[in-house]
């Protein structure tokens, strides 16, 4: 039985798209991990870089994390931004995206989206997960780095998510407020530390065996098992100081 914490972190920066320091967002993350109080409870995995959509399944199958971190490129229209054929974006659409995290992250209790425009998909994760972080809008490189760096460090000191997201809001002096947004089940459990949650939860788990999921594909919004994406160039318009 697994006493840790598995943390998945996938990046993607196509080609066509805006450059982003991706690398020193995961860096941030694994000097929070060293710092923190309950390092040991976790287990940052080797980092998915330059993540096509058949890496990040397979990534999800093989370590079945309770954590999973995507940074990268966001947009309204097309979603989030995975590398593709010469390393051109390939887009993944919410119902992609939410039929592959319904079958293949049993595990997961936390889902950070860290490119733009992606409350309305951590919206509908919120359904399936504990908690969810997405972006309202554009989000800066630098913010989103340096906000997920200060969230990983106050979870790693024993924080709930809640209290974790409160505590990066403030050490950005309120930069990100109201672009980071966070989702959270109605059943989910703010009065003990995260690494408590699910460590315990772990433990049940180890205990009751297995669940199989079966889903249908019904009306726009639920959940269904066939994917469907529309292949194509994406095309994200950044304006100044690098946005995802």
């Amino acid at each position: 039985m697994t006493k840790q914490i598995k943390i998945l972190f996938v990046a993607a920066h196509p080609a066509d798209t805006t450059r982003l320091e991706l690398d020193s967002e995961f860096r941030a993350i694994q000097d929070q991990l060293l710092r923190g109080k309950y390092r040991d409870s976790f287990k940052l995995l080797e980092p998915q870089l330059a993540t096509r959509i058949q890496d990040f399944t397979s990534a999800l199958i093989r370590h079945q994390p309770h954590v999973v971190h995507f940074c990268g490129h966001g947009s309204v229209e097309q979603g989030l931004a995975f590398e593709g054929p010469r390393r051109s974006g390939r887009p993944a659409g919410r119902e992609e995206l939410t039929n592959l995290f319904k079958v293949l992250a049993r595990n997961a209790r936390l889902v950070f989206l860290n490119a733009c425009h992606t409350r309305e998909q951590a919206a509908v994760l919120s359904r399936m997960f504990d908690y969810t972080i997405g972006t309202s809008s554009l989000i800066r490189d630098v913010d989103a780095r340096d906000f997920a760096g200060e969230f990983y460090r106050a979870l790693f000191d024993g924080a709930t998510v809640p209290g974790a997201f409160l505590s990066a809001q403030s050490a950005l002096d309120n930069r990100v407020r109201g672009i980071s947004v966070l989702s959270q089940k109605t059943t989910a459990d703010n009065s003990v530390p995260f690494v408590s949650q699910v460590l315990s939860k772990v433990r049940q788990q180890h205990n009751c065996g297995s669940v199989i999921f079966q889903t249908t594909v019904q009306d726009e919004g639920e959940i269904g098992i066939n994917i469907n994406s529309n292949r194509g160039k994406i095309i994200v318009n950044s304006p100044p100081n690098k946005t995802r």
